[in-house]
């Protein structure tokens, strides 16, 4: 796969995860104002960043398949946080829980979603 074709793969599945997250949000709200208690809760939008294999650790290693500079790495990371960084205020760097990176490299995952997010 190219770049772009890895790219677009990471969109589109991100893309599937914010339909079914809309449809999730959509029952609890329709459930509020009915007067019930929510279906979904935290827990079950943050499964979604996993059933659509768009956690960190997965979406960086569809683009290790060969080296790339610190530059590159940099704009792919951009165009992946800038796409569901903060989809529905979840970051998604607090939900990394397999990161197997060092602090430091965490730190500039960090940095790297606050630049993207202006």
């Amino acid at each position: 796969m190219t770049d772009e074709q890895k790219a677009a793969y990471v969109q589109s599945q991100s893309t599937c995860a914010l339909i079914e997250a809309l449809g999730m949000m959509s029952q609890n709200m329709q459930q509020a104002v009915l007067g019930e208690s929510m279906t979904f809760e935290m827990f079950n939008f943050d499964q979604l960043i996993l059933e659509w294999d768009i956690d960190p650790k997965t979406v960086l290693g569809i683009f290790r398949e060969r080296p790339k500079s610190a530059d590159e790495y940099r704009e792919l990371l951009k165009i992946y946080i800038g796409h569901i960084g903060d989809c529905e205020g979840i970051d998604f760097l607090d939900h990394a829980t397999d990161f197997s990176g060092t602090e430091e490299q965490l730190s500039e995952l960090r940095a790297l979603s606050e630049e993207a997010k202006k």
